[in-house]
């Protein structure tokens, strides 16, 4: 009788167990493929004043900051002087043959870290515990990372 009430109680403990599961993140992240302008000038370059410039620019003969900020959301390629006693700001590479009068020289992207989440919403979920992390996931045409 001991051994059918000891059985029974370990059927009901098994049958009451949970399945493993730990927290984890699922990142929705963007996807799209973007076309990135280039801008050349083929001339040397003088600023009158402050300018922003989206997309990638070539200065093939220099540039004159002349005391103002050039902001250039891509790379910079001056195969002339740069100079000018002005501000660069660019997102990405910046490469420069020649630099002169000391202009500031400032990298304005941030560095994307796994904590940032910058691509898109972040929802708290459980995977089961067997699961290796991290993996890429679409749901509904949707891209998410789960970490």
């Amino acid at each position: 009788m001991r051994i059918k009430l000891l059985v029974l109680s370990l059927a009901l403990l098994a049958s009451c167990e949970q399945p493993c599961e730990v927290p984890a993140t699922k990142t929705k992240v963007d996807t799209r493929v973007r076309k990135q302008t280039s801008t050349v000038f083929n001339n040397n370059v003088s600023l009158t004043g402050d300018r922003t410039i989206n997309g990638d620019v070539h200065f093939k003969n220099g540039l004159n900051l002349n005391g103002h900020t050039l902001t250039v959301n891509g790379t910079v390629k001056v195969w002339g002087y740069l100079n000018g006693g002005g501000t660069l700001e660019y997102c990405g590479t910046l490469i420069a043959k020649k630099v002169q009068n000391n202009p500031t020289l400032t990298d304005i992207c941030g560095t994307l870290s796994v904590d940032d989440n910058a691509d898109g919403d972040v929802e708290n979920i459980f995977i089961p515990c067997e699961t290796e992390t991290p993996y890429i996931v679409q749901e509904d045409g949707v891209t998410y990372v789960v970490e």
